[in-house]
């Protein structure tokens, strides 16, 4: 929890008005509230709903030295940060640019700084207004940083002027957040989890899995999650570069600003870039002013080290999810992508021991699987190389989260 609020940086109007051209691929432009339409939520064929029911859990095989049952019916444990709040320091580096020439003459070159194990100070994780790394399409006008403050204001905007509108979603905080449970029968058959959804996510852009695959159709899509600290990025990427496999990185700006070339380096490889907040809180429990802050420093921040847009995904730290957070990530451009597939990788009082993560993927794989782990885990990585040889033999292809929604 957060107290009290930070003050928003406040646009011009004039500032407002000056965007030409929003490209195409940029984020979905606000719909109207006043339409009163909504698309058709897709079948969920999985979906139990009895979240009261004890049949569900029934013949489960017992749980693995050092695993967690795969996100069991009842409260994701994974913890939300309690640090201190960084956004009112990071609008004013973002307004400021408070770069170091190391970070810029190191934009480009992924090879000069790996090894250096995150060890960086404060000084070298500032920020470069950067224009020159991102080329437009033909035709297209160059996105440059104000383009982006200036549509990140409009949204904004539009959001704060019809906050009765976005109140009157429910925001019931229950202690259960995102789970599912997969069921003896369908781990031997790689059958998909049934999800205990408080509501149809898929009216607010959310995803768990793949619901309109081919019968027959194997794929997987990988999302890794990166908090505020890690120095393993390098073994994912070379283990992706080795399969020729793209990922979806779900970043907090805490990870950004501690290890900006490893952003840098994931953003150049060719991986998708998703949203994880500023500061990894229960979004539940903030105002619509803050989520919409938690979201819009997170993505201005990775544009000016990148020169990119940050792609249109959004992974909820914790699986922490009500209606009207929900309503709000998807308002602001965003799918929200929930997961079918997670272990207890995060908890460092008990280290991941070799071995486990491949084990556990080939209990659990299954066709349109939205896998979860945390980048954060040397024995993710150090296994990645594995795990998808294992997957590739099963005839199994890495989607793209553009595919999984459908684009």
């Amino acid at each position: 929890c957060v107290g009290g609020l930070v003050l928003m940086l406040i646009f011009k109007d004039s500032s407002i008005t000056k965007i030409d051209v929003i490209p195409e691929n940029s984020r979905r432009p606000f719909q109207e509230m006043t339409t009163g339409k909504e698309k058709e939520p897709y079948a969920h064929p999985t979906i139990s709903e009895n979240t009261n029911s004890e049949e569900e859990v029934e013949g489960d095989e017992p749980k693995l030295d050092h695993e967690e049952q795969p996100e069991e019916k009842g409260e994701n444990k994974e913890q939300l940060s309690e640090q201190e709040d960084i956004t009112e320091d990071l609008r004013e580096e973002i307004e400021n640019g408070n770069n170091t020439d190391e970070v810029e003459e190191t934009i480009g070159n992924t090879e000069e700084i790996s090894g250096n194990n995150g060890e960086n100070t404060e000084e070298e994780t500032g920020m470069e207004k950067n224009e020159e790394i991102s080329e437009p399409k033909a035709g297209e006008k160059k996105l440059s940083f104000e383009d982006v403050l200036a549509e990140d204001a409009m949204l904004r905007s539009n959001i704060l002027n019809n906050l009765d509108y976005y109140e009157s979603f429910d925001n019931t905080i229950t202690k259960e957040t995102w789970c599912y449970n997969q069921k003896k029968q369908d781990t031997v058959n790689h059958l998909p989890p049934r999800s205990y959804q408080h509501f149809d996510i898929s009216k607010y852009d959310g995803y768990y899995i793949n619901p309109n695959l081919e019968v027959g159709e194997k794929v997987i899509y990988l999302g890794f999650d990166c908090g505020s600290s890690t120095e393993y990025t390098d073994i994912f990427l070379e283990a992706l570069a080795k399969h020729n496999a793209t990922a979806c990185f779900f970043v907090t700006t805490k990870f950004m600003r501690n290890f900006p070339q490893s952003l840098v380096n994931i953003a150049e490889a060719g991986h998708v870039v998703g949203n994880h907040t500023t500061n990894h809180l229960d979004l539940r429990k903030l105002s619509s002013e803050k989520i919409i802050e938690e979201l819009q420093i997170c993505s201005e921040y990775y544009f000016d080290l990148t020169g990119k847009k940050m792609d249109p995904f959004f992974r909820p730290p914790g699986g922490a999810y009500t209606e009207r957070t929900m309503k709000i990530i998807q308002d602001l451009g965003y799918s929200t992508i929930f997961w079918s597939w997670a272990y207890r990788d995060w908890d460092d009082s008990s280290p991941v021991e070799p071995g486990v993560p491949t084990e556990l993927i080939k209990k659990y794989y299954h066709p349109g699987m939205v896998l979860l782990m945390h980048v954060d885990c040397y024995q993710n990585g150090a296994e990645l190389d594995e795990i998808l040889t294992f997957l590739e033999g099963e005839g199994y292809r890495i989607g793209s989260m553009y595919e999984l929604i459908g684009q």
